[in-house]
């Protein structure tokens, strides 16, 4: 009994001095994909798109170059290491062996069946990942734009405005793509939709208005594993307007040339649809 209160006691304190030390779970990345945590793990059911993930940068703390950041780590691995020891139950599974999912490519013949030249699409999707973060990056709302489904620009416009409004930039830089290749290829309501599992390392921080580093550190490398949907309209079938039924020779218009009814413009190139982190740890 009193070994247990002693444990409790000691985490107690460390995490307080922890929370003193400003520690939050701050998420960076475009659209707050990074943790700058633990370092250790990530929730495999993060996603871009929470809603939630990116609340935590209304924080006012920060890391400073990185060695604050060392310092809440080494309490918190601390206190993790005594908690295990001092436990009776010796059965503790580690949280990483959550991320260590298998995914595998979809064979050459699925790409062939829908006209997909592989390596083509393959070199495009590491492309437009790298271009996405540096228009995030550089709050390049038109590169954003051009490369995003609508959802996903409306929703990194107001990150980056949570950003900017706080007067920081997310910094990424020597992003180098380890491994990427489509795990499902379906097409859907005429629009192809194409997971890809993309694994790359990269430096990823931010800074204020004077260049000093507020989350993360500069030297850092995160190696992050994703998994990315990108879209594209297939151009095999008739556009159709879905209130009066009339075939819509030339979809470049917002609204159908019969009845006027306000139409929903597919993507006429691939663009990406959604991106989830499932894994990261630090290099």
């Amino acid at each position: 009994m009193k070994k247990k209160y002693i444990k409790n006691l000691v985490i107690v304190i460390l995490i307080t001095l922890a929370l003193g030390l400003g520690i939050s779970y701050v998420k960076a990345d475009s659209g707050w994909d990074s943790s700058y945590d633990s370092g250790s793990s990530w929730d495999s059911g993060s996603s871009w798109d929470s809603g939630s993930s990116w609340s935590s940068w209304d924080s006012d703390s920060s890391s400073g170059d990185g060695s604050v950041d060392g310092l809440i780590i080494g309490l918190i691995v601390f206190a993790f290491i005594l908690w295990a020891i001092l436990s009776p139950n010796k059965n503790i599974s580690s949280s990483t062996s959550q991320n260590n999912v298998s995914y595998k490519p979809v064979d050459d013949s699925v790409y062939a069946e829908y006209g997909i030249d592989k390596e083509s699409f393959l070199n495009m999707a590491q492309e437009k990942y790298k271009q996405i973060q540096l228009d995030w990056m550089n709050f390049n709302y038109e590169g954003l734009q051009n490369n995003l489904t609508d959802e996903l620009f409306n929703q990194y416009s107001m990150n980056l405005a949570t950003l900017s409004g706080k007067g920081q930039k997310n910094v990424m830089e020597d992003m180098n793509v380890l491994e990427c290749f489509a795990t499902r290829i379906v097409k859907e309501n005429n629009i192809l939709n194409i997971n890809v599992y993309l694994k790359v390392r990269q430096k990823d921080y931010v800074v204020d208005n004077d260049n000093k580093v507020v989350r993360g550190a500069k030297n850092t490398v995160y190696e992050m594993e994703y998994m990315l949907t990108f879209v594209k309209k297939s151009n095999d079938e008739q556009v159709k307007c879905p209130a009066c039924g009339n075939v819509i020779e030339n979809n470049v218009s917002e609204v159908c040339p019969f009845c006027r009814n306000k139409l929903v413009v597919d993507p006429q190139d691939f663009v990406m649809s959604k991106k989830t982190a499932v894994n990261q740890r630090r290099v």
